[in-house]
């Protein structure tokens, strides 16, 4: 048997140390050549840090779903305020409306105060304003095939206004606000069947969130500021909005 000096079996010790070291065993460095460190070292300590590392993701991700649930508890919070900020605003703008509502009906009476008229006839008519010299709303309805056609004249007969120019079947509320102080005649031309009727300006209908109209109408607005309003039309021609001032140098 050849005899290996001390010394080669300390280099080897030392080949297999680094070696180990280079393999990432991670056990503790030893000076002899006892396999029980040398190699299952390695096992020991490679299955705990498997294991905390494990234990490490599991804590990250049920720190993730802490987060997501707390953001989203924060954003129906979020939620919730805006909408019963928005609740308070629109109680706000009504309890508004309402204050500005009576200043606007007593304005409205002081507009003239009469019973509502209703004239009938078919046919090209000339007839008198019942309420001359007061504005009114104007309700008319018209049975015809043909052109039909109301003009506002002066008491001359010279047209002032027109207020109404449709093809056939009508029914719609026009006013004589803008002219009121002039008009005194109505100028019909029509080939069927129609009414008018004459009511105060205080009968006039009020507009407010989600009101719907069909035709040609006379609404009035009453707020305590200036308001954006919006308009949805369905129908398929003209569409027109016109404001009109309750003082005719302003119409």
């Amino acid at each position: 048997m050849r005899r290996i000096d001390s010394g080669v079996l300390g280099c080897l010790a030392a080949s297999l140390l680094v070696l180990c070291g280079l393999m990432g065993c991670g056990g503790t460095p030893t000076t002899g050549m006892d396999s029980s460190k040398g190699v299952d070292a390695p096992k020991q300590t490679d299955a705990p840090k498997q294991t905390a590392s494990q234990e490490g993701v599991q804590v990250l991700e049920d720190s993730d779903n802490d987060n997501d649930v707390e953001q989203d508890r924060e954003a129906e919070k979020e939620a919730e305020k805006d909408a019963e900020k928005e609740d308070e605003q629109d109680a706000e703008t009504d309890a508004r409306g309402e204050e500005a509502g009576g200043f606007v009906a007593t304005t409205l009476s002081k507009l003239g105060s009469f019973s509502a008229q209703t004239i009938e006839d078919a046919g090209d008519d000339v007839v008198e304003i019942p309420c001359a010299g007061f504005p009114c709303v104007i309700d008319i309805v018209h049975n015809g095939e043909s052109n039909f056609a109301v003009k506002a004249c002066n008491s001359t007969g010279n047209s002032v206004k027109l207020l109404v120019n449709e093809i056939g079947y009508y029914r719609g509320t026009v006013t004589t606000a803008a002219v009121f102080d002039e008009a005194s005649l109505l100028q019909v031309k029509a080939d069927g069947g129609w009414a008018m009727t004459f009511k105060p300006m205080s009968q006039m209908e009020r507009a407010e969130n989600g009101s719907v109209f069909t035709g040609d109408g006379v609404v009035y607005i009453d707020t305590a500021s200036l308001t954006k309003v919006h308009f949805r039309h369905n129908g398929s021609s003209n569409f027109a909005v016109k404001g009109i001032s309750l003082s005719s140098e302003n119409s």
